[in-house]
């Protein structure tokens, strides 16, 4: 039997492409398993279509789910998943897989229950407090079993906390305490990192991330070498004229008199896009190359070290949501193989994929159109 898997992701605009970026990255690695892949894309879709859309899986029929989007611990707003109806999937993975089967942590008999919010594990169950928060608990009450996220562990008391312990969990109740291998949550952020770079390091932990990865992610860096151009976070300017641009004490004195540096309009009511060189700067003021026109509104800029890839991530931004997020498309999925791994040598272990920078640079100038289009007034998003 083929290797079924099932990507959830959303592609609504004001996600800043993250979700969708996930999702492409999930059917890399999908495609490296020659898996069939079914993609569905949350956009629009209410909380209870969700929750219908999930309850309707066939049981016992997938083999990984990746999970691009948001998720919601307890109050679920729009563009999120309840943690709980994730835990709820583990009954639609195959039994090879399934992790309430394969991934047991610990299990046995409840004790006595003292909140509807709580489940007290037996004495057998760790010692250290929080060894089971993140991972998923299925109970087991007069024969139905429920599955639950666990949010805290206490080691002393063995009490787990859940949202709900519905039905009534008594001391006649069993349990298993369960981590998910085949379900991937690479939809939200990972400490300080975004859902793009979160879903690389999550599905090919030892391989280092393509240009798009990183150029979506602010890292940094590429294969080790420097690739996104910010030499400071994105900054906010206090005053500006044609020539100069001013924010209190955010630069190192003369840092940028070399002459390969650019400063880079990321955002203005009229004026967005431009990049121009820098000439001089002190502690408090950039002097520039003159703007081809004068921005207006409030000002917000990028420092470039050189320009071939300045606001390159808010361009790939436009182009991943405008034209990569229809997954039904071979073109797409061609796409996103030939820009995170264009030669498929990441199933042969390589720890540095290669791209398309072509195809790169193609979608970054068709980003920077719909860009120019926006900033100029003729759309909105």
């Amino acid at each position: 039997m083929s290797v079924q898997n099932l990507v959830i992701f959303d592609s609504t605009k004001s996600l800043l492409a993250q979700s969708i970026m996930s999702a492409g990255i999930a059917s890399v690695y999908s495609s490296g398993l020659g898996a069939a892949t079914t993609y569905k894309d949350f956009a629009g879709l209410s909380t209870g279509q969700i929750t219908s859309y999930l309850s309707g899986l066939s049981a016992a029929s997938l083999d990984n789910i990746f999970i691009c989007v948001a998720q919601a611990a307890s109050s679920v707003t729009v563009h999120q998943m309840f943690v709980d109806d994730i835990a709820a999937l583990d009954p639609v993975l195959k039994s090879s897989v399934r992790g309430s089967t394969n991934d047991a942590i610990n299990s046995g008999t409840c004790q006595a229950n003292s909140t509807a919010t709580n489940i007290v594990l037996a004495a057998t169950a760790s010692a250290i407090t929080d060894a089971y928060k993140g991972m998923y608990i299925a109970t087991t009450v007069g024969g139905v079993t429920v599955y639950h996220y666990c949010s805290g562990y206490n080691g002393t008391s063995k009490i787990a906390t859940i949202n709900s312990a519905t039905p009534t969990i008594t001391s006649t109740s069993t349990y298993v305490v369960y981590k998910q291998s085949n379900l991937f949550t690479i939809g939200d952020t990972a400490s300080s990192l975004t859902p793009a770079y979160d879903a690389w390091t999550t599905l090919f932990p030892s391989i280092n991330p393509p240009p798009l990865v990183s150029l979506m992610s602010g890292t940094g860096t590429v294969n080790s070498a420097s690739l996104q151009p910010h030499l400071m976070v994105t900054q906010m300017a206090d005053s500006f004229t044609i020539s100069s641009v001013t924010k209190s004490a955010a630069f190192t004195n003369q840092a940028y008199n070399s002459g390969t540096f650019y400063l880079a309009v990321e955002s203005a009511t009229t004026g967005a896009g431009q990049v121009t060189p820098i000439l001089s700067n002190t502690a408090s003021v950039l002097a520039i190359v003159p703007f081809n026109t004068l921005p207006t509104g409030t000002l917000v800029f990028q420092i470039c070290a050189g320009n071939a890839f300045c606001l390159y991530e808010i361009y790939l931004k436009y182009a991943v949501e405008t034209y990569l997020a229809n997954f039904t498309l071979s073109t797409t999925l061609n796409a996103w193989q030939q820009m995170l791994d264009m030669l498929n040598v990441i199933p042969k272990g390589s720890l540095t994929p290669s791209y398309n920078a072509t195809m790169l640079d193609m979608y970054a100038k068709r980003g920077k159109a719909v860009f120019d289009t926006i900033s100029a007034g003729y759309v909105t998003v």
